[in-house]
């Protein structure tokens, strides 16, 4: 199996991995094709820092895929790139074919505008690899799709696509065949659609399920007498040295990539996101806090991207027979930690939800005063009997209250709600469990991080 935008340089015999209703087969030997690639720094560049890889004139840095020159069905017209339709599907000719453009993006924002004619259907692909497999002892090349999720390019009015799939996911701008586009706002044939963020996944709407069969873990929590109290009444959770008192969320020990630097817990990246590896994943401070104020500071790598986790309990529910760990952030509000210059998210969500000290995808903090990446900032969160408070650098900037009617609507218009999420949505409304309590988590988001000074006043 060739794993999205994966490794260029080996042959492989793939018994990897993915959980199937049936019985697995291996993959064939297959082998992803390395070529020579533009070098950006000869692009132009405009106002608003985009590198332009069309230049409305020439194909310069585009070819077909798997092959060296740009296919005769692809031309200039007008100022845009355009394939000249030969009414065969996906049985491509020989002067046809996909089109690439010649570098291998990683963490990217696409910006472009396509027009579809009337019934037309196309694609907008992105790490995208060049493989070929073995056929009959022979190396032969494989499509795109195989090794690339797709942004939909369609004339929903015409084409029979826009009906088949799962509740529109097939249809304009839907990540094909598994994510629906909502709303789906796509202008009809002969006029020009702008598409935007096409690594980005669209969000889900669905008929509300119930969530599946879950189960909250028990473990043994931390006896805060044995804390260290400062003269404030804080309990001091972190001593700046070592790790006690903290394991790893769903283990029993602190994971490898979790370190003390300079009297700071710090995250060592790994650059994959939340694809959290076996030696990381998400921090917990091993005790339920129920009301309480936490106090710390953290700072942020370039690009970087984190979250401090409060009430989360440790999920596991049933997948295919068996229980499995759910992510922490599916029973957790979250308090974002972000360099909000330099990473996309800063850009996403409503109103900026997904900024620093905001409540992650739902409230964003105003004002919002974070310091730049590399900066220390000061972060506090307070719950009290159902009312939450963030605060950064010495600011007050979100207010809200848990288990209210404004709660749930909060969930229902987020990516947890009970239509997109079901299992999110229903620990989430009822946050903390029955006794309203849970850990203090920090986030593994795949890049460099640091928190100290960490410290919480039980309100009890």
């Amino acid at each position: 199996m060739v794993a999205c935008g994966g490794n260029p340089n080996k042959a492989k015999n793939a018994e990897a991995a993915a959980e199937t209703k049936a019985e697995a087969k291996a993959a064939p030997v297959y082998n992803v094709i390395d070529k020579p690639q533009v070098d950006l720094a000869t692009l132009p560049v405009d106002k608003e820092g985009y590198y332009v890889i069309f230049d409305g004139k020439t194909f310069n840095g585009w070819r077909g895929y798997g092959k060296d020159n740009v296919p005769a069905k692809w031309t200039i017209d007008d100022g845009a790139i355009k394939f000249n339709g030969t009414g065969g599907g996906e049985a491509q000719k020989a002067d046809g074919g996909d089109l690439i453009f010649a570098h291998k993006f990683k963490n990217f924002e696409l910006e472009l505008e396509w027009k579809i004619s009337k019934g037309g259907n196309s694609g907008i692909l992105y790490l995208a690899q060049e493989v070929e497999a073995e056929k009959n002892g022979q190396m032969k090349l494989q499509p795109i799709y195989i090794s690339s999720p797709e942004y939909q390019v369609l004339d929903n009015e015409n084409h029979p696509d826009a009906k088949l799939g799962v509740d529109g996911n097939r249809k304009s701008a839907s990540l094909y065949d598994m994510i629906p586009a909502v709303p789906q706002n796509a202008k009809p044939f002969g006029e020009w659609n702008k598409a935007k963020n096409a690594e980005a996944a669209a969000e889900t709407k669905a008929e509300a399920k119930a969530a599946p069969v879950y189960n909250v873990i028990d473990k043994p929590q931390v006896d805060l007498a044995t804390l260290p109290v400062d003269k404030e009444g804080y309990y001091v959770i972190f001593d700046g040295k070592t790790f006690n008192g903290w394991r790893g969320y769903g283990k029993d020990n602190v994971p490898a990539k979790w370190t003390i630097d300079d009297g700071a817990i710090k995250f060592n990246g790994t650059g994959g996101g939340e694809a959290q590896k076996a030696d990381g994943g998400d921090l917990i401070f091993a005790h339920k806090f129920k009301n309480f104020e936490l106090e710390l500071e953290w700072k942020i790598s370039k690009g970087g991207n984190s979250g401090i986790l409060y009430l989360a309990q440790e999920v596991e529910a049933e997948k295919n027979g068996q229980m499995k760990l759910q992510p922490i952030y599916i029973s957790s509000p979250e308090y974002q930690v972000l360099d909000n210059e330099n990473h996309p998210d800063a850009k996403l969500g409503v109103d900026g939800n997904r900024k620093s000290a905001s409540l992650y995808d739902m409230i964003p903090a105003v004002p919002q005063n974070a310091k730049p990446f590399g900066e220390w900032n000061k972060a506090k969160i307070m719950v009290y009997k159902g009312t939450v408070v963030h605060g950064q650098n010495g600011q007050n900037v979100v207010e809200y209250h848990l288990w209210t009617p404004q709660w749930t609507e909060m969930l229902e218009n987020s990516k947890f709600s009970s239509q997109k999420w079901p299992l999110a949505f229903e620990l989430l409304n009822n946050c903390g469990g029955e006794n309203h309590e849970g850990y203090i988590g920090l986030q593994d988001h795949g890049d460099d991080v640091w928190f100290r000074n960490i410290r919480v006043k039980v309100l009890d």
